[in-house]
């Protein structure tokens, strides 16, 4: 591989929820034992709104059960990328977390803004990752999340402005995500946010334009910018 190039493994999303389960955890532990065993370089964890809101039930649970994850992956040696997308509450979806319905349910623009910049600085102080990546893919959340207001490329913008002018990041990389099948928009507007560090490509299909000609036109349209913006060397 490339000097530069981070070759990282997700953890399996069974192993982000169910925090109350002890057997959970070890299983989460030893999968990372396992990919340090492989030569993996680093770790990409998901941390779903609301969990680490701290008037959700039971968050300091949450808080402890990812820093022992973070906390191990980091002895490792490994790099910490963590994303924090709105756990999935529409039932289309898969299962709906009725803890987590109770709490989305009403949730208005203003709501989820404060809330989720509060929880971005929980993260960066309680697991302090190496890359924090504050949205993701943004048509996908929309949808899934059950909530009210919107996710289009101003608003993604705006939330994304929002974060990097009130969170204190202590030089922990702050970025956004979006998929190659949402709208060349999203990376123009993502990409005209001052101070934003990356901006994080998810590539699905593998297969017909979206693999080859759209992600070459994402690319060109955000390194056009001549601003500090780059794509995390990952490969997960």
């Amino acid at each position: 591989p490339h000097a530069d190039q981070a070759f990282a493994c997700s953890l399996n999303p069974t192993l982000e929820t169910n925090v109350n389960s002890p057997a959970n955890l070890q299983k989460g532990l030893q999968a990372i034992n396992a990919y340090d065993s492989l030569g993996v370089h680093g770790i990409r964890m998901h941390i779903g709104y609301p969990f680490f809101v701290n008037s959700f039930p039971n968050v300091q649970e949450y808080i402890t059960y990812f820093k022992t994850l973070a906390d191990h992956a980091k002895s490792k040696g490994m790099v910490l990328f963590v994303k924090s997308a709105i756990t999935p509450n529409n039932p289309n979806y898969g299962a709906v977390d009725s803890t987590v319905n109770a709490f989305m349910t009403g949730k208005t623009r203003v709501n989820y803004l404060t809330e989720k910049t509060q929880m971005l600085q929980t993260i960066i102080d309680s697991i302090v990752p190496d890359y924090l990546c504050m949205e993701n893919e943004p048509t996908t959340m929309e949808a899934s999340s059950g909530l009210a207001f919107s996710f289009a490329p101003d608003s993604v913008a705006d939330f994304l402005t929002y974060y990097v002018s009130n969170l204190t990041n202590n030089s922990i990389q702050l970025g956004a995500a979006a998929g190659t099948w949402e709208e060349l928009n999203y990376f123009d507007k993502m990409s005209d946010v001052d101070n934003l560090d990356f901006i994080d490509f998810h590539i699905y299909p593998v297969f017909n334009d979206l693999f080859a000609a759209k992600l070459v036109e994402r690319c060109e349209l955000v390194s056009s910018r001549g601003a500090p913006y780059y794509y995390p060397r990952w490969l997960c």
